[in-house]
């Protein structure tokens, strides 16, 4: 597998940004199959409980009955799992790639309780990737990819922008809580969290802020800033990753960042055009 270096060409961080998208779905479909149990028709996430949620918004929807039972829901899931070798062979993709979307939406629909962020934006990426599959016009893939960043440079500002309103993020306060909780932390995490001066914590939280803020700036920015605002995305979904287990941001994230360093060479050819 070549890993594409031309962050100038939309085709090759399309490729990229398909194939960490791709990685991200696959271990998202692989934990719904594992988890899958909880779908049956004795489980928390069983389908006669969750479809009240859609009938108090007048959807009926009775014809999905059987086939969000938990053996439909890993046939969805096993469905997503050989589109997605299809998309890593890059064969038929103009076909695969709408496909991928329309599962991946019924499972979504399917399991919206214990979908999380990383699940939504995975929809959104795929939903951008369509058009420039289908449409084989660099224009059109300019335009995917600078969807795509556009998206995710909201994603962090919004949720930055959320976090300067709750006073607990400066204070360390939060992030502290959840790394006490062991829904959202691996064992051993909680215990370390719990010595670990608040100090620590206030800084670190201060820093989560503004990182997320400055998201907006990220196209704006000098490249050798750039990269090293990107590695610190890395470094913090990756940390992510390990403390919290959410190892699908990880992939649903980084698998944007392609479609940002294109972005910033297209403003950063605007600007120089205007020099």
């Amino acid at each position: 597998m070549h890993i594409p270096i031309d962050w100038q060409s939309a085709e090759s961080c399309l490729q990229l940004v398909r194939w960490l998208l791709f990685l991200s779905l696959t271990i998202s479909s692989l934990h719904n199959i594992s988890n899958s149990s909880a779908f049956g028709q004795n489980g928390l996430l069983a389908w006669s409980l969750q479809k009240y949620a859609y009938q108090e918004k007048g959807l009926e929807w009775t014809f999905l009955d059987n086939l969000f039972g938990r053996t439909g829901f890993v046939l969805l899931n096993l469905l997503r799992l050989a589109l997605l070798a299809a998309g890593f062979a890059n064969v038929f993709l103009p076909l695969v790639l709408p496909a991928l979307l329309l599962v991946s939406v019924v499972i979504y629909i399917r399991a919206f309780l214990p979908m999380s962020g990383a699940d939504q934006l995975n929809t959104i990426v795929l939903t951008c990737l369509v058009p420039g599959s289908m449409v084989p016009s660099p224009a059109i893939h300019a335009i995917s990819l600078c969807a795509i960043a556009g998206q995710v440079i909201f994603c962090y500002f919004s949720n930055g922008l959320l976090k300067t309103q709750a006073p607990g993020w400066w204070k360390g306060t939060h992030l502290k809580t959840l790394l006490l909780t062991g829904n959202y932390s691996r064992k051993g995490v909680a215990g370390l969290a719990a010595i670990t001066g608040q100090p620590l914590f206030r800084a670190l939280g201060s820093m989560i802020v503004i990182w997320e803020l400055s998201a907006i700036l990220a196209p704006f920015l000098p490249a050798a800033l750039l990269w090293t605002y990107l590695g610190a995305g890395i470094l913090f979904h990756l940390t992510i990753a390990v403390v919290m287990g959410l190892n699908t941001f990880f992939w649903s994230y980084v698998s944007t960042y392609p479609a940002i360093l294109f972005s910033w060479h297209i403003v950063d050819h605007a600007v120089r055009s205007f020099i």
